[in-house]
């Protein structure tokens, strides 16, 4: 195919030139030959600051006939929430080159940047359920609390060279430095009211870089969150139980709350901080958590 050709589809590429450990800028001529061999020419836009990709996505996503994203979750995030603010329905493609990539692994995506690539050009897309937090939106989770912080301060550097396995090494450096939370969290008119030490709203399988959920119980285009909520222990001993059923995934445990919902409010007297795909959010006192179906079309 002639690349000028004025038929041929538009592709917008968008890159975070510092997620993980940098190896999209090290393959960026093939990535685009693999691009081109699939019959689309490239706009490449490379992201400076936070906030980048979603206003590349919300002014010209619109012109082009597929997406795809180079960075980590984050990054991801806000091409979605540039697609909403856009009122657009874009095909996305994902190369997930974070540290952690909690949601690529949960869709089975490769990390491997030159087969994300392919896929991100010749697979099916998929309308998966994405979550509507107050003015925000998530791709996969919000979640406070313990672990919630490690994205934005483990450091760069370190996440860079050992990958995921910083974020399991920074949590249980600080595990005894968490405080508990004070919440109300209502989930389809079920009422839940304490101190907990970690809560998410999710719609994936990996949770906060440490956590898993069963497969069979995560189904991202059922309309419906999972809801972790994790009680605030009294002693070591019940610390040790919790830990031993999360890593278990049974959460018959008196201190682990697991709902499915489609619906929740969420009472938030001490202003406490969220992450959204692992990027801090807005403070809400008071935030209406629902989900939006089948609004991203992911290829994969």
């Amino acid at each position: 195919m002639d690349v000028l050709d004025s038929a041929a589809k538009r592709l917008l590429f968008i890159i975070n030139p510092v997620s993980g450990k940098k190896l999209v800028l090290r393959s960026i001529t093939d990535i685009i030959s693999i691009f081109q061999d699939a019959g689309y020419t490239t706009t490449v836009m490379v992201t400076q600051r936070a906030g980048d990709a979603r206003v590349f996505t919300q002014k010209f996503g619109k012109d082009h006939d597929r997406i795809v994203v180079a960075g980590g979750d984050g990054s991801l995030n806000e091409v979605v929430t540039g697609l909403v603010l856009s009122g657009q329905k874009v095909p996305v493609g994902y190369i997930p080159c974070g540290s952690t990539n909690d949601f690529a692994r949960s869709v089975g995506l490769s990390t491997n940047v030159l087969k994300a690539a392919k896929h991100a050009v010749s697979g099916v897309a998929t309308e998966i359920d994405i979550g509507h937090f107050g003015s925000e939106y998530f791709t996969y989770v919000a979640a406070f609390g313990m672990f919630t912080d490690m994205p934005y301060t483990t450091a760069q550097s370190f996440k860079n060279v050992i990958g995921h396995a910083a974020y399991i090494i920074d949590g249980l450096s600080k595990i005894g430095k968490y405080n508990s939370v004070p919440m109300r969290i209502t989930a389809d008119g079920e009422r839940f009211t304490g101190d907990f030490l970690f809560g998410a709203i999710c719609n994936s399988t990996s949770v906060a870089g440490v956590l898993t959920l069963p497969d069979q119980l995560v189904d991202l285009e059922d309309g419906k969150f999972e809801l972790l909520l994790i009680h605030a222990p009294d002693d070591t001993l019940e610390l040790s139980t919790i830990v031993n059923g999360l890593l278990r995934q049974d959460y018959s445990d008196q201190n682990i709350i697991f709902r499915q919902c489609s619906s929740i409010v969420i009472e938030n007297p001490d202003l406490v901080e969220f992450s959204l795909d692992g990027e801090r959010s807005h403070v809400y006192d008071t935030v209406q958590v629902s989900m939006l179906p089948h609004f991203l079309m992911l290829v994969h």
